[in-house]
């Protein structure tokens, strides 16, 4: 082997291990191999194996086809938390139990209202386990993305991260999966029996697994997780899990079911005064940068806290707009002028938005708020920027042009994505909002499918594919957007229009098609030639129903021939 040192022993294979004294020639060769291999590790030793385990996991995240870092998620959170605040939750009897490290699994449901900052709890949660030294695992669902909706995410992330702590998890799971194993397709239901029943559940850990999941509520199917849930009894190894979520009736009804199967506990937090110590750090921090007299910051913190009501969202938002007040009249009149509730604030950010006296900027946040509202994941600042044209020209500061027109609708992450402020706001703008101002999603999405092949047509995107693909990704990234979504758009359209036939007709005609299929192999995609077909699939049906309702010389069975030949090849090339 590389770097091996050989060193004869005067004994036999019974009597190698066996030394006479500390100054037994034998002893003494042992020590000093000992010795030097210790000295090796202190010299670069752990660093190398550092390097070692981080490729290893590199390639877990590969073979579990984990797409992005919890921790990514987990600091985006953080960063709204406020020192000093949170802290009342470690002091719940119904967490202090689940922190405990009884050798049992068990579930903890936290639930309380909309915007009261449940997912700044959680990763409070995980920040205290963290620095306790303790194995935790977790995940926050998210309503902007789809891919984090997914259960199948959830568990394949959970999986990864038992595996960063858990070396012999770690091992039996790298074993398990280079069998050949597909995690990037399989359902939630095999990657569970697979890697958890066969895998986890199978080994006898000294100590629980702690699990915190955020916006249950927010995921593809909560109850599909919960019943997935029941086998934990099975674990050798105690899991002890945290739910955070809003409380909704079917999931009420489903850990009520759940609680039949192993110890449940429910944490739920009503009204306003379970978090009003939050709100008040927060209010304290915030009120010495509003401008005025004591006497004036005083009045304001005192409106606030008393019309907060538990929501602190609400707090947050309407601290920043008093902070950027510049007189007291200003001040004084959005006091007055305070919303009661979030759908109100909502709706006082909305005019402002269709007050603005440019109509230019008007139409632009509209166009801001489809794009963030209906795209098939978080958008960057440049794939938002490049989707805006041509009908919006280059920003000169895309992020200062987004605080400035979407009002607090609308806020960029610490990876420069693009998300809405809340899940309630999405609620507001799809379900609520005024007409004038109503982001109509099936219309947003066919906008932005119509869009999305047209910058597949690009003549010249063959040669760029070809000669100029790592200067594409950082420069044009939203080409590999529009070939990895475009399908995602027309499953969402609902409709199967001549428009929507001509444009796909216009794509697997001519050599546009290989264009797209080259976008997807550049970026390892080439998973969505399946999802292209099935979701073809789909709208050759619904174009063959709107057939029966029209003239039969419009029928156009000949472009949608074409479709279904293409249906069955794209599976082929896969």
């Amino acid at each position: 082997y590389a770097k091996e040192i050989s060193r004869p022993l005067d004994a036999d294979h019974y009597g190698m291990c066996k030394f006479s004294s500390p100054d037994d020639s034998n002893y003494v060769s042992v020590r000093n191999a000992l010795s030097s291999l210790v000295k090796t590790f202190r010299s670069g030793g752990p660093a190398t194996m550092g390097t070692q385990v981080s490729e290893e996991i590199k390639d877990l995240e590969k073979l579990l086809a984990v797409a992005s870092s919890p921790e990514e998620d987990l600091s985006s959170v953080r960063r709204w938390w406020i020192p000093g605040t949170c802290d009342w939750l470690l002091r719940e009897p119904g967490i202090r139990s689940w922190l405990g490290t009884k050798q049992e699994s068990c579930i903890t449901w936290f639930c309380a209202p909309p915007a009261s900052g449940k997912s700044t709890l959680s990763a409070h949660i995980i920040s205290h386990l963290r620095d306790s030294g303790v194995a935790c695992q977790y995940f926050f669902f998210k309503f902007d993305d789809p891919n984090k909706r997914r259960l199948s995410t959830f568990l394949r992330s959970i999986a990864c991260q038992i595996a960063r702590d858990i070396p012999t998890f770690k091992r039996s799971l790298t074993e398990f999966l280079t069998e050949g194993l597909k995690l990037e397709k399989a359902d939630s239901s095999l990657i569970w029996k697979k890697l958890f029943e066969s895998v986890l559940f199978a080994m006898d850990l000294s100590f629980p697994l702690y699990w915190v999941i955020d916006a249950l509520d927010e995921s593809e199917f909560p109850k599909a997780l919960l019943e997935l849930l029941r086998s934990v009894t099975t674990s050798h190894t105690p899991l002890r899990i945290l739910i955070v979520s809003r409380k909704t009736e079917p999931l009420a009804l489903a850990f009520e079911r759940l609680a039949s199967s192993l110890p449940f506990e429910l944490v739920e937090k009503e009204g306003s005064e379970f978090n009003s110590t939050d709100i008040h750090t927060l209010v304290e921090k915030e009120i010495k940068y509003v401008r005025g007299g004591d006497e004036l910051r005083q009045r304001v913190a005192q409106v606030v806290e008393s019309r907060a009501q538990g929501n602190f969202l609400w707090a947050r938002l309407i601290l920043e707009d008093i902070v950027n007040c510049h007189s007291e009249d200003a001040i004084q009149e959005a006091l007055n002028d305070i919303p009661s509730d979030m759908n109100n604030l909502y709706r006082r950010m909305e005019l402002t938005i269709l007050n603005n006296p440019r109509k230019t900027n008007t139409a632009l946040a509209k166009a801001l708020l489809q794009w963030t509202i209906c795209a098939s994941r978080l958008l960057t600042l440049k794939e938002l920027s490049q989707a805006l044209k041509p009908e919006f020209p280059e920003m000169l500061d895309l992020r200062r042009t987004i605080q400035d027109v979407c009002g607090h609708f609308v806020i960029i992450n610490n990876t420069n994505q693009v998300t809405l402020v809340h899940q309630t706001a999405r609620d507001y703008l799809i379900k609520n909002s005024s007409k004038e101002s109503f982001i109509d999603a099936i219309k947003g999405h066919e906008e932005f499918f119509f869009k999305s092949v047209s910058v597949l047509y690009d003549q010249s995107l063959r040669v760029k594919l070809t000669h100029d693909q790592n200067a594409l990704c950082s420069t044009e990234s939203f080409i590999f957007y529009a070939a990895t979504s475009w399908m995602y758009h027309l499953r969402n359209m609902r409709t199967a229009s001549d428009e929507a036939l001509d444009k796909l007709v216009k794509l697997f005609k001519n050599l546009s098609v290989l264009t797209w299929i080259h976008a997807l192999a550049i970026v390892d995609h080439l998973e969505m030639l399946v999802k292209a077909a099935k979701v073809l699939t789909t709208f050759i049906s619904n174009r063959r129903k709107l057939n029966l309702t029209k003239n039969p010389l419009l029928h156009r069975l000949s472009d949608i021939d074409l479709l279904e030949r293409w249906t069955i090849d794209l599976v082929k090339l896969v």
